[in-house]
């Protein structure tokens, strides 16, 4: 069953609401834990508003989104890095795994293997699992 408080969610299973709430709450937050639903949930967000934005470019002057697609580029790439980072913590990895992902395809596939794997339902080095397992 879904979550909505954002204060309790510490590997726990999340809302898409509440995923995309925590991502940008916890924007610069590289240290906690993140659940699997927050994750995807989140990277489902991303990629619906790739879609989005695909369909305004058309709508838009060029000049207008070449200002605007860099600023959200930048606003979404720090959020899904602390999410990643997160993630990472969740399954007790180093954030700095993270950097893999710089390896072409190797690299992406091995962390999206990372991002799938259960958390740990105890305390890990990371923090406290505050909820039951997923």
């Amino acid at each position: 069953e879904p979550i909505d408080d954002t204060e309790a969610h510490a590997s726990a299973y999340v809302s898409f609401p509440t995923a995309v709430k925590l991502a940008f709450k916890n924007y610069f937050n590289f240290s906690d834990r993140s659940s699997r639903s927050e994750y995807w949930y989140f990277t489902l967000f991303m990629i619906l508003i790739v879609i989005g934005t695909t369909f305004l470019a058309a709508l838009m002057p060029s000049e207008v989104f070449a200002i605007i697609l860099p600023i959200g580029y930048i606003v979404c790439l720090i959020a899904s890095l602390s999410l990643g980072v997160r993630r990472l913590h969740d399954t007790d990895k180093r954030g700095w795994y993270i950097l893999i992902g710089i390896i072409p395809i190797i690299g992406e596939i091995f962390l999206i293997i990372m991002f799938a794997l259960p958390g740990n339902i105890k305390e890990n080095r990371f923090g406290v699992k505050t909820l039951g397992a997923e």
